[in-house]
């Protein structure tokens, strides 16, 4: 029986697939549902921790679940106590800006570090033409502060995390290049435009076993659902991984199921659910032969359509190889 969900918030919960249609309020009525059900929900998120109180207060939860932040840097009780934090020293922080400023000059665009005291602090270092630049200065720019290299060297802040951001052609080339130097750290390719550097320890799949260790949950009762490359440490800890559809096949690869929504994994999690209630002794299930055969038929219609999908994905994944092959061949 799952008992726990964990949803991702940017390019999961919140997502427009189609300009003008929403399916954050469908999202939130699954939600909605699967609580009723008993089932506890959780953040877990790149963000800090108010922006993930403020998609809580949204979704209008009736119970308060925990709240991993920073990618796994924070974690928050149901109760709202500070149960985790993890951060990059000083020292730390300065070695990747100046690895980044001296080494990676020509590929980045910019920096953002984001300190404890949840500000960010915007580092130009290239060119500025980004989409994530506008990303920042929209969610939250009164927080976002231009500053220079000596003031940036000589505070005394904390860091949770640095962004690396850069147009869609040099991320991988940053993301290997700070994985091969930083690996004393946790490195993520978060979006197609930005790479992220956290404290070791701090990512999502950690957090997730912290929380399991506390509620005495098996990964078996745990559904996680994501869709970027820092959402693979949660993907490998749980049996139920979910990744959305438009997510970069490498991330695809460690879930157990591809959906195109939130609410399409929660129907699939009740489902599930209802299977084994229909397998309990018939006392608790007084219509256990009927519930049975209507949850299977149900259960492989849903498998049909997963099915379908990943072939559509793959073939279009495939497709799109090919041609690249045939571009690099003329």
């Amino acid at each position: 029986m799952i008992k726990l969900f964990i949803t991702d918030l940017d390019g999961t919960l919140l997502y427009r697939k189609v300009r003008d249609v929403d399916p954050n309020e469908r999202c939130k009525k699954a939600i909605a549902h699967l609580e009723q059900q008993g089932v506890q929900i959780a953040i877990a998120t790149g963000r800090y921790d108010s922006d993930i109180q403020v998609v809580e207060n949204y979704l209008q939860l009736k119970k308060k679940g925990y709240r991993i932040g920073m990618n796994g840097g924070t974690i928050y009780s149901p109760s709202n106590v500070k149960i985790r934090e993890l951060l990059l020293e000083e020292n730390d922080a300065r070695a990747i800006f100046d690895y980044v400023d001296s080494k990676l000059r020509r590929q980045t665009s910019f920096l953002v570090t984001c300190t404890s005291d949840e500000e960010r602090f915007f580092h130009k270092i290239g060119y500025l033409f980004n989409p994530m630049l506008w990303f920042f200065w929209k969610t939250r720019a009164e927080k976002i502060n231009s500053t220079s290299v000596e003031q940036f060297i000589t505070s005394d802040r904390t860091f949770y995390k640095i962004l690396v951001s850069a147009s869609k052609y040099n991320t991988d080339f940053i993301d290997l290049k700070l994985q091969n130097n930083f690996n004393g750290f946790e490195v993520f390719k978060t979006s197609p435009y930005s790479v992220e550097v956290c404290p070791k320890g701090a990512n999502k799949g950690t957090a997730i076993e912290y929380i399991m260790k506390i509620e005495g949950l098996r990964p078996d009762e745990v559904a996680f659902i994501g869709d970027s490359g820092n959402d693979i440490p949660a993907l490998k800890v749980v049996k139920h991984s979910f990744v959305m559809d438009h997510a970069d096949h490498y991330v695809q690869e460690h879930a157990r199921y591809v959906v195109s929504d939130v609410a399409e994994a929660i129907d699939m999690i009740l489902r599930y659910n209802d299977d084994l209630c229909c397998r309990l002794p018939q006392q608790i299930c007084p219509d256990n032969e009927k519930c049975d055969e209507n949850v299977k038929q149900s259960m492989y219609e849903t498998q049909q359509i997963h099915l379908k999908r990943h072939k559509q994905i793959h073939h279009t994944q495939s497709y799109s190889v090919s041609r690249q092959r045939k571009r690099v061949d003329r």
